[in-house]
């Protein structure tokens, strides 16, 4: 990217026939960028200090991933491994057995339900919080036309005429 200072420069030192486009300028660097010789990963050298007949100096070999030699596999590393296992099973038993026991049963669950009973009980509980949301709602609506009706009622106390036509709507079954 430019900055506005570079921007600026290019501008006002470019005079005439000689003026480069930005667009050139910025695809120039953009190819430069993209310079494969820089852009590829460093691999870089194992170095290996080794003591010669001199304890006094060292030298570095440089030594390739390629070159390293890998270890002989042999039937007694296996064996050995083998021995270790059966040692550290022997001194831990008790150890192995609750940690493998703890992973095998995970899958075991106490309270584990169908299916079908689990699904029954969830709409129960939606059902529940849905009438609950709904009773909180019809009680905020009464509470909003109550505080209408009660300034209505206020407002209209000292008029004699329009007081007569407000009151108390009783129901005759329940009184």
């Amino acid at each position: 990217m430019l900055t506005p200072e570079e921007i600026n420069d290019l501008i006002t030192t470019g005079s005439g026939h000689k003026r480069v486009s930005l667009s050139e300028i910025m695809l120039k660097e953009f190819d430069e960028s993209n310079d494969p010789e820089e852009s590829e990963a460093k691999i870089l050298p194992f170095k290996k200090k080794v003591e010669s007949d001199d304890s006094e100096t060292q030298e570095e070999v440089v030594v390739s991933e390629e070159d390293q030699p890998l270890p002989e596999l042999s039937l007694e590393m296996g064996q050995r491994c083998h021995k270790v296992l059966i040692d550290m099973k022997k001194k831990h038993k008790h150890n192995l057995k609750d940690i493998f026991a703890a992973k095998r049963n995970t899958k075991k669950v106490k309270n584990t339900k169908e299916t079908s009973l689990f699904i029954i009980e969830e709409k129960k509980k939606l059902e529940h919080a849905s009438q609950t949301l709904k009773g909180k709602e019809i009680i905020q609506m009464y509470e909003k036309n109550a505080k209408v009706d009660i300034n209505i009622y206020r407002n209209n106390k000292d008029d004699l005429h329009k007081s007569n036509q407000f009151g108390v709507l009783v129901n005759k079954k329940q009184a």
